[in-house]
Order: C-alpha cells, then sequence, then structure tokens
C-alpha cells in the first residue's frame, strides 16, 4: 500500500460513487456533483468513481485514472456493443460494469488505504455497485439523488422490474439526501424512504463574479443554459421571444448548451419566427466562458417542465442576474419577487409577458443582494456542514 501525502493522512477518505460525473467522452456531464468535490475535497481525501459506455474501446473494460484538483477520478469505460445479441449484450454489459468498478475499487483501497466514507450519488448505474459493495463488502453508503426521475408522475411511468432496482439501493442506503423540500416529497410519494435529509447543489460564489449594476442600454440580453432538450422547453422561448420582439424590444439571445444536431433543429424554428438574427448559439462552454455571460445578462431565461432543483438557475442568481421561470416547486424555495419573476403556464405569450415585467422592472433588482442570497444559502460552508453532519449521524 502507498504511504499518503502528509497533507492527506489526517483526512478521512471519502469516495463518492458518481453517476453522473465529466469524462473525457462528456466532458459536461454532473457538473452540479464535481462542484460539491471540489468543495468536499478541501476537507476529505477524495477519489470519484465513476463509469461511461465507450463504443470505440478494443477491449472489454479499461480504468483510467486521472488527478482533478484537490482528487482523484477512477472512470471506468467499457465496450457497450462487445455483442449483437441483445440479452447477452445487456449481460455482458453489466458484467464488464461491474468487473471494471471492482477492480477499480481495489486500485483505490491500495493507493488510499480503506475507504471510511462511501457516498453514492444518482441511483444509477452506480448504485448497483454501492449494492454490491454493501452485500459482498459490508460497506454502508450515504444516497444524494439528483435527477428527476423521482418526481411522482415519472416514477410512476416505469416499469415494475425498474422500480424495484430503485427501491433496492434507497432500502439499503444509511442515509438519503434530496435537493429541495420539493425533491425530498416527490421521494417520499414514491414510496422510496420516510425520512430525506434536504442537502442543495453547491454553488461556490468564489467561482461567480457579481455584476455591480444592471443594463443601462437599449439591447436587452437574455440568456438560457441546458441540454436544449424539450423537457426544458426552449422552443416556446423562441416563440416568446418572436412576440416581444414584435412589441418593439431590443434583444440579444444567448442560448448555451446542447448538441449540435438539436441546436440546428432549434435553428429552423428560429428562422421560421424571424428571430435567428436575435439568437447566438453557443454550445457547451466551461464555466470560465459561461459565466461572463450570465454576469453581463439581463435576465437568465428557463422554461422547464420539471426540476429538482436547477444549478443554472441559482448560478445566475450567483451572478446578481435574475431569473425568468415557472412556477414550479423546487425553483419557488429560492426564487422569489426579489430576484426574479414567475410565469404560471409554460406558453410563448406567458413567459414573454414575464420576460417584459422583468425588463421593465431590472432597476428594482439588487445584483448583490440576490449573489449574497446565493451564497447564504447554496455556498461551500453551509452545503458541506450540512453533509458532515449527515456522515456523522450514521453508524458505518
Amino acid at each position: 500500500m502507498k504511504t499518503q501525502s502528509a497533507d492527506n493522512k489526517h483526512k478521512q477518505n471519502l469516495l463518492f460513487m458518481a453517476s453522473f460525473f465529466p469524462t473525457r467522452i462528456f466532458p459536461f456531464k454532473g457538473p452540479f456533483i464535481k462542484n460539491f468535490a471540489n468543495v468536499a475535497s478541501n476537507d476529505f481525501n477524495l477519489t470519484i468513481l465513476t463509469v461511461e459506455a465507450d463504443p470505440e474501446l478494443k477491449s472489454r473494460f479499461t480504468i483510467e485514472k486521472s488527478q482533478v484538483a484537490n482528487f482523484t477520478q477512477y472512470t471506468v469505460f467499457y465496450n457497450p456493443n462487445y455483442s449483437n445479441i441483445p440479452l447477452i449484450k445487456s449481460i455482458l454489459n453489466f458484467y464488464h460494469f461491474l468487473l471494471g468498478c471492482i477492480s477499480a475499487y481495489k486500485s483505490i483501497t491500495n493507493e488510499k488505504g480503506p475507504i471510511d466514507l462511501h457516498h453514492l450519488h444518482s441511483s444509477l448505474p452506480m448504485g448497483i455497485f454501492a449494492l454490491y459493495l454493501k452485500f459482498f463488502k459490508r460497506t454502508h453508503y450515504v444516497f444524494s439523488e439528483q435527477v428527476t426521475i423521482y418526481i411522482y408522475d415519472r416514477y410512476k411511468q416505469l416499469p415494475f422490474y425498474n422500480k424495484w432496482l430503485h427501491k433496492l439501493i434507497f432500502k439499503n442506503a444509511s442515509a438519503i439526501s434530496g435537493l429541495t423540500h420539493y425533491h425530498a416529497t416527490e421521494i417520499i410519494k414514491c414510496g422510496l424512504a420516510k425520512d430525506i435529509n434536504v442537502i442543495p447543489n453547491v454553488i461556490d460564489i468564489r467561482n461567480y463574479d457579481c455584476k455591480e449594476n444592471v443594463n443601462s442600454t437599449e439591447v436587452f440580453k437574455w440568456v438560457h443554459m441546458s441540454t436544449l432538450s424539450p423537457v426544458k422547453g426552449v422552443d416556446d422561448q423562441i416563440k416568446a421571444l418572436s412576440l416581444v420582439l414584435q412589441r418593439g424590444f431590443t434583444v440579444e439571445f444567448t442560448i448555451i448548451g446542447g448538441d449540435q444536431s438539436r441546436i440546428e433543429e432549434l435553428k429552423l424554428l428560429a428562422k421560421e419566427c424571424g428571430v435567428e438574427n436575435n439568437i447566438h448559439w453557443l454550445g457547451w462552454l466551461d464555466r470560465e466562458e459561461f459565466v461572463p455571460i450570465l454576469k453581463s445578462s439581463d435576465l437568465f431565461l428557463l422554461n422547464s417542465e420539471f426540476e429538482t432543483f436547477c444549478v443554472v438557475a441559482a448560478e445566475a442568481l450567483a451572478c446578481g442576474t435574475p431569473v425568468v421561470c415557472p412556477s414550479i416547486g423546487p425553483l419557488k424555495e429560492f426564487v422569489h419577487e426579489k430576484n426574479g419573476v414567475f410565469f404560471n403556464e409554460r406558453t410563448p405569450t406567458h413567459i414573454a409577458d414575464a420576460a417584459i415585467e422583468c425588463m421593465n422592472n431590472l432597476k428594482s433588482f439588487n445584483p448583490k443582494i440576490i449573489s449574497n442570497e446565493i451564497q447564504e444559502k447554496f455556498g461551500p460552508e453551509s452545503v458541506l456542514n450540512a453533509f458532515k453532519e449527515l456522515y456523522l449521524s450514521i453508524k458505518f
């Protein structure tokens, strides 16, 4: 076993089993977990274990180790196309995934020593490995859920076997956390747990530059950032932009995120609506690139069908930029009349009305107060202390 450095020898070994985390294949995947990893690595000897399918892989699986900031990342890549026969393909994928995780875990413990704390982030696929460790290695795990599958109306549509697996992962967790009170309530409605700790995503204000004042020009700047998937409602945002322009406003709309095929699809809609010259499509950006855009914008526009938290909305607020969004449960826990405007119906007309209300009242929003509130609610110290209390509350 290798000797740990002097800086780490007194820190507990913490393992994140992260179902979503940036990899060389998907560098923008799971940024919310990476944000917390950057914070947790200051107080723990942190290692990330994640997994990714790589159809270009020549072998069954491989393990790649990398040093990221203050933590070590082990990524298991497996070949998802080792067989073309559906049932055999599923079995081999599961076997290679599990074998790769077991091998990576052995390497981690050989290097770091015994793991003190196991923390599962999102149920699948890494929840399967958490269950393996629980049943065969007698370890315990804390479970933090972030995804929207546990919104009751979505969860009830899952097939029986899928629900059974989710329930098994929840049942065997020593402690569970959700992102908002809304999220926790939805998990309970699904019958997955009775006691959910509410711990939000972390927003480290040191990574965001708060604007000093509001826009004084006649050109209003909007920004949106997401996967651009249909549930994000970008189509109706584009239609709302058309309505706002028809009412005499001048708007530049920057849209961040999404793959190229989705961007091309939305560009066609923008052309049909006559707003193609008012929209800038930037694709995925690193935080260092998108923060200045959030800061320089007049409003962040959101039209999600559902959310569990919405990191990008909180990031916009951290920059002092007000949010225009639907009045759905999780957003109402940190967006209010002093930092944003709600619309009650997700239609182009209602979105346009809310955006106009925000633009007409920009001077009523105090960027510094907006930013400070986000730091108080979701700052590193607050979130990390909440998880430390969670760790201490259970017996590993």
